[in-house]
């Protein structure tokens, strides 16, 4: 398979897209809660960009989609190769992931401090 969806240019293009502009009405939103942000997206944007996310989500590697894996590890690709060492752009990519529904925490937020570096163990939906 080739790999050059999930890049740190197309996950931060991608979340600035999806996101409202300033005159927008907010009404009608999708939430998604993060690491440390919670964010509202514009749903039109949003589901232009679910193939391409859907996509960018596919390169993480399989233990995401097995049993689930640390946040920590979202920085590379099936091919071990590192996409982006900026946590903001990794969370970037789990908030569109949550929003399209195809990421869910595995365990609750109060549990999460029991894990490596405090951070959520993920699963990505097939």
């Amino acid at each position: 398979m080739k790999m050059d969806n999930l890049t740190s240019k197309n996950v931060l293009d991608t979340f600035m897209y999806c996101l409202f502009y300033k005159e927008e009405d907010t009404k009608n939103k999708v939430f998604a809660e993060g690491v440390n942000l919670p964010i509202y997206f514009h749903p039109e944007r949003l589901k232009n960009k679910e193939p391409l996310v859907s996509k960018m989500l596919s390169e993480l590697p399989d233990s995401f989609r097995s049993n689930g894996d640390s946040f920590m590890k979202m920085n590379v690709n099936k091919d071990g190769v590192n996409w982006s060492s900026n946590p903001q752009v990794m969370e970037q990519l789990l908030l569109l992931g949550i929003a399209i529904g195809k990421i869910q925490y595995l365990q609750p937020r109060d549990c999460w401090g029991n894990f490596e570096g405090g951070m959520p163990y993920i699963f990505i939906k097939q």
